[in-house]
């Protein structure tokens, strides 16, 4: 009898500690809950994190693609201005042509240079196109004039005179793509 009433208290005692320990469990549930929550959140914020750090640098990109074409908008207009200058002044054209006598440079000498002037302007809208700043639904006008001033034998021919000087992706596209030489 005495092993009975041994085995019914160890019996009670163990279903005892059970049940003082379901509310432990429980509270322990609870805080892993509470725990998967917080890192599904954290991971949210990560991932807006992300996002918001992918997006600031999309904008820093797209700030120095402005800045890289306002930049070379400043430099094209300041050696458009600069030629132009030395074109209206006979004193100034052995700047551009050594040679040139003190009566001024021929007309076709002046057409050779604002042909190059042309050719290095339509560089410049070309690297404008490619940091984005001109809109595809005005790039097929430039195109087209490109296309109408590169087939005319004369400019063709200052073309093949100075085109190692410009970028070798402006020289692709002249040739392949305005040209349309293979």
């Amino acid at each position: 009898m005495q092993a009975d009433v041994w085995v019914i208290s160890q019996s009670i005692a163990a279903i005892a500690l059970v049940a003082v320990s379901i509310p432990g469990i429980l509270f322990a549930a609870w805080q892993l809950k509470i725990s998967a929550e917080a890192t599904r959140d954290s991971s949210k914020q990560v991932t807006i994190s992300a996002e918001a750090a992918s997006t600031s640098a999309q904008q820093a990109r797209i700030a120095a693609d402005a800045a890289k074409a306002s930049a070379l908008g400043v430099i094209a207009e300041a050696g458009r201005q600069m030629q132009w200058n030395v074109l209206a002044d006979k004193a100034l054209h052995p700047i551009l042509l050594p040679d040139a006598p003190a009566t001024g440079i021929s007309e076709n000498d002046k057409r050779q240079l604002v042909r190059g002037m042309l050719i290095t302007y339509y560089s410049f809208v070309f690297e404008f196109k490619l940091l984005g700043q001109i809109p595809d639904a005005t790039w097929p006008a430039f195109v087209a004039d490109m296309s109408d001033f590169f087939a005319q034998a004369p400019n063709r021919t200052r073309w093949n005179h100075v085109k190692t000087v410009m970028s070798k992706q402006f020289q692709d596209f002249v040739d392949h793509d305005i040209l349309r030489h293979p």
